[in-house]
């Protein structure tokens, strides 16, 4: 009887030590931001992101960041970035931030951080970031960086350029920008952040067939820095928003560079949810269900105004709702019905071209794409703390059934 009771206690130790361990393991999923970043990142709340990530991250869409390179040694980009290439004509593949305030990887993060360290997460967390470094963010340098990625065998789905001059689109970045969208890249830009410089022209934000950003703040209002112009198309976050400082800590960050960034991220969760939709009815989603800005901004729902566009971003909305094929795109119009109507966009199979429903409209009901599964990847102390303790657990536990067998409860009680 002693015997059998010490069994039965060792069996309740080894089942408790194993499911410790397998709680270590497999019940403690990892945070998707550090807490107090993630506080600071009011938009993901705005856009209820949430809602998005149940559906898609953006896993498997390729996003080129066209700055000053990434600096992919970050924890939050980790296992983010891809090998990319120098469009200024110096050697390197991207993957350096040559900007002393991390301009290109702050807006990476902002597009695809993974929340780790020091715990920015983007708006589309399962993205990878194709990092093309511009040196000085030209027309001419833009022009280059654009011919080279719409060649590429495997070009990216979409193209965040968080910048803007104070010029108008040229000829040449012209021909360039309809080529990429013509292959299917969605084209993202900063409107710019020249409102109280008279408002000039800002390129390539005012190039034909370019989705331009303005920022807005938390109560929906536009930025005191904003530009404002009939080539806009959206509003997004840009107001207190985050970045990281030469050190890779956060800091603040304010313009429509944020928010072009914060779009980018979004308009990959759509690509991500929706591979085999051509790339103009794709913006369409975007500007059709985007939500007018404050009273400040005089605009009903599918209205353009100079200062918001058609409003501000609705990510859930532009993922949820059902909005017809054949709906209006201002700003893939001026370059003719057939910009951006190709199929499949780069990254599409025919599998996805066929969950596609017939007739206009109803992609919304198109099946979804599976939630990307967290990254896990390295190893931290409390997941080999874990892995020890289950395995501890079932070699404890493989004991106890077989002490339990060899009792010799059946030659007589003792």
């Amino acid at each position: 009887m002693r015997y059998c009771a010490r069994s039965r206690r060792f069996a309740l130790l080894a089942t408790a030590a194993l499911v410790a361990g397998l709680t270590f393991v497999v019940g403690v999923p990892s945070p998707v931001a550090a807490p107090a970043v993630r506080r600071q990142e009011w938009w993901i709340g705005q856009l209820d992101l949430s809602t998005v990530w149940q559906r898609s991250t953006g896993a498997g869409v390729r996003v080129a960041v066209l700055d000053s390179g990434v600096d992919s040694s970050v924890g939050d980009l980790r296992g983010a970035v891809t090998t990319g290439f120098d469009a200024s004509g110096r050697p390197g593949d991207g993957r350096t931030d040559t900007d002393p305030g991390r301009h290109g990887t702050s807006m990476a993060a902002l597009i695809a951080g993974r929340g780790r360290t020091p715990g920015i997460v983007g708006t589309a967390p399962g993205a990878t970031i194709l990092p093309v470094a511009l040196g000085e963010p030209s027309p001419a340098a833009t022009e280059r960086a654009l011919a080279r990625l719409t060649a590429s065998a495997l070009p990216p789905q979409v193209v965040n350029m968080s910048f803007a001059g104070a010029s108008s689109c040229p000829a040449g970045l012209r021909r360039a920008v309809r080529a990429a969208v013509n292959r299917g890249l969605i084209l993202v830009a900063a409107a710019g952040n020249q409102g109280a410089l008279g408002n000039p022209p800002q390129a390539p934000a005012d190039c034909p067939g370019v989705l331009a950003v303005a920022a807005s703040d938390r109560a929906g209002s536009p930025s005191h820095l904003g530009s404002s112009g009939s080539y806009i198309a959206l509003a997004a976050p840009g107001v207190d928003a985050v970045g990281y400082t030469s050190a890779l800590k956060v800091r603040g960050l304010d313009g429509s560079s944020a928010s072009a960034a914060i779009v980018s991220g979004v308009v990959a969760d759509l690509r991500a949810a929706f591979p085999w939709m051509p790339s103009r009815q794709l913006i369409a989603r975007l500007l059709s269900t985007a939500t007018p800005g404050d009273p400040g901004v005089p605009a009903a729902r599918g209205q353009r105004n100079v200062v918001f566009g058609f409003g501000i971003v609705s990510a859930a909305a532009a993922l949820t709702t059902d909005v017809p094929a054949d709906a209006p795109n201002a700003v893939y119009a001026p370059l003719g019905p057939s910009a951006g109507a190709t199929v499949p966009v780069p990254g599409a199979s025919a599998a996805d071209a066929s969950q596609a429903p017939p007739g206009s409209g109803a992609a919304s009901r198109a099946p979804p794409e599976p939630a990307a599964a967290p990254d896990r990847s390295g190893w931290s102390a409390l997941d080999l703390l874990g892995v020890l303790a289950g395995c501890l657990g079932i070699v404890l536990l493989v004991l106890a059934v077989v002490r339990t067998r060899i009792s010799p409860r059946g030659r007589g009680r003792r």
